[in-house]
């Protein structure tokens, strides 16, 4: 009878540890591959998050530079001589928020904005030309026209307005416009008149027709209008809150008003 070999392998408890070790090094594969699909979905949901929002800005900046705009001018820039669709003072509306007629001072900060442009250039500003951007419920809209001279407010049922941003994708949590760095220079100074009698002539707060602590002009007083605004919009994902970005624009409106009181 022959002699027996010695034959090598696994027992069973080693074939059981490298079982184990293999479905561990398995999960962890899995698990790292499922981690970067997550965040190469939140990447690229992210990005356009900022392409969304960058091409709204723009959007806004482009709108800024066109504000109180009127071809074929022949005459001293008057705002409260072209109706229907600006306030008495200016073709820009400032509102507090986009749920009350309540309007923003001229350098306050608000929600909605309004505002007008001669945009088929025909000399005219007319209702079809109204324009403006407001929030709500987490979307931005804007005015495309309105249908009525009057109730030009942001609530008003005269207005059309269309949504610029998708709520399914985007949550856009603040929008607001600031004008308060804008300014308006009474040319009347330096007259050597102590307008706003504080004791002191031609003192800077008579130059300024936004001034609180005198009457803004006299009548007959020609005033320009130098306005700069702020926009700052913040958004999120409607998916995941915790991503989040905000843009901030700083624009001047070309087009100053010359007005006479």
């Amino acid at each position: 009878m022959g002699k027996l070999e010695h034959q090598s392998g696994f027992t069973l408890t080693e074939l059981m540890i490298s079982v184990t070790l293999s479905m561990s090094v398995i999960g962890s594969l899995l698990t790292s591959y499922a981690a970067t699909q997550i965040n190469t979905v939140k990447l690229l949901s992210s990005n356009r998050l900022d392409q969304d929002l960058s091409a709204l800005i723009n959007l806004m900046a482009n709108e800024m530079r066109r504000v109180g705009y009127r071809a074929n001018l022949t005459e001293t820039y008057l705002p409260n001589t072209n109706p229907p669709v600006e306030t008495e003072t200016s073709t820009l509306q400032l509102y507090s928020n986009s749920s009350s007629e309540t309007q923003a001072s001229v350098t306050g900060v608000g929600t909605c904005l309004l505002y007008t442009y001669d945009r088929d250039e025909d000399g005219q500003f007319e209702l079809h030309e109204a324009a403006g951007f407001r929030l709500v419920d987490g979307v931005v809209q804007m005015r495309v026209a309105v249908t009525s001279s009057t109730s030009q407010g942001c609530t008003s049922a005269n207005n059309s307005w269309i949504s610029l941003t998708d709520p399914d994708f985007i949550t856009v949590t603040s929008l607001t416009f600031n004008l308060g760095e804008s300014r308006c220079f009474n040319t009347r100074e330096p007259d050597e008149v102590d307008n706003d009698q504080d004791g002191q002539v031609d003192n800077p707060e008579e130059f300024n027709c936004y001034s609180e602590s005198q009457p803004v002009a006299a009548s007959g007083d020609t005033t320009v209008e130098a306005r700069q605004i702020r926009i700052t919009l913040t958004a999120n994902l409607e998916s995941d809150s915790f991503i989040e970005q905000t843009y901030t624009l700083y624009e001047r409106i070309r087009n100053d008003p010359v007005r006479v009181r």
